[in-house]
């Protein structure tokens, strides 16, 4: 029954197994939330992101993700961050745009997060230089599979 399919899909997502997840919904696995205030490091030191609040949601082993983030007037491609951030400790969803930008997004804002394939697990870096350099691997590891998923 449907009970057995959702236990199916959410152990699926725990371990981010998310083509096995997409067979059984007949869909990517998204959630939604709210755009949230950030902590400013992004913008400032690495990559500007989106912070999401998406209470309710089952949520996806953490990680790192090629993702769509879709407002009600366009979907961007992005790469998407689950975990607790190293800087201060707190569980965040952050979502990087892999294109520029001719507007803002404004806190309480709704958006769809798509999840489309896992990179990486989460790693502790040393110092901002260092993530910076995985972030900038992960971004055009992202556009990769995202122009692929693309073509399909």
């Amino acid at each position: 029954g449907i009970g057995v399919h959702a236990s199916l899909i959410k152990d699926f997502l725990s371990r981010a197994n998310l083509q096995k997840a997409k067979e059984f919904l007949g869909r990517n696995y998204s959630i939604k939330g709210k755009v949230i205030k950030g902590q400013g490091l992004g913008s400032k030191e690495l990559f500007a992101t989106i912070n999401l609040d998406c209470e309710g949601y089952f949520l996806p082993q953490n990680g790192v993700y090629a993702t769509l983030l879709k407002s009600q007037r366009k979907t961007y491609k992005s790469v998407s961050f689950l975990g607790v951030r190293s800087s201060d400790e707190n569980f965040a969803i952050e979502s990087h745009i892999l294109e520029e930008l001719g507007e803002n997004f404004m806190q309480g804002e709704f958006f769809e997060l798509e999840f489309i394939s896992f990179l990486r697990e989460n790693q502790k870096f040393q110092d901002l230089k260092k993530l910076k350099n995985q972030i900038t691997k992960d971004i055009e590891q992202a556009r990769e599979l995202l122009r692929k998923n693309d073509e399909r």
